[in-house]
């Protein structure tokens, strides 16, 4: 499994977890990707894992994992499903599938960037939509995201642009 953060790093690369001191010292930015890719090459596409799993795994807090958790289901990195045990009710995670195809365009006021990308979860492929915008530094930050299953893509092209035309043109 791949914990470290890197351009070079793959999936299938075993390194060692970094220690509470070595993850305390990266800056704030670099601490949230680690963590978040700690969480990703955690999940499986195939599986979903309770929290507390989540937590058992990565050996982090659970504040921590829950942070950055909600930031990836919004996102659309990481399918989120309540389910209902006796009494109790309990979120599973699981990973939304690989990109097969990404592309990128600039809205027309350049203060977005959306990444348009098909997620393949091996049963289903998705359209994901994330909106981008950069920091003052000019790092990209996600705002939000929505995934269309192939499935439903026409129609919602179909409602999408007859709800457009209903409130852009007013």
């Amino acid at each position: 499994m791949l914990y470290m953060v890197g351009k070079n790093m793959r999936k299938n690369v075993t390194t060692s977890l970094l220690t509470n001191e070595e993850l305390k010292g990266l800056r704030p930015r670099e601490r949230g990707r680690y963590v978040q890719n700690l969480i990703l090459n955690t999940l499986d596409e195939k599986k979903d894992y309770a929290l507390s799993e989540i937590i058992e795994k990565t050996g982090l807090a659970r504040p921590t994992i829950t942070k950055h958790l909600d930031a990836l289901v919004s996102t659309q990195q990481v399918f989120k499903e309540s389910r209902q045990l006796g009494r109790m009710q309990i979120a599973f995670y699981k990973r939304t599938g690989s990109i097969k195809q990404k592309e990128e365009m600039k809205s027309k006021n350049n203060e977005s960037t959306y990444s348009f990308f098909v997620l393949d979860n091996g049963d289903e492929k998705s359209i994901c939509i994330q909106q981008k915008i950069e920091d003052e530094y000019n790092n990209p930050t996600v705002k939000g995201a929505v995934t269309i299953n192939f499935v439903d893509l026409q129609s919602f092209i179909t409602e999408l642009h007859a709800y457009g035309a209903r409130v852009v043109d007013k």
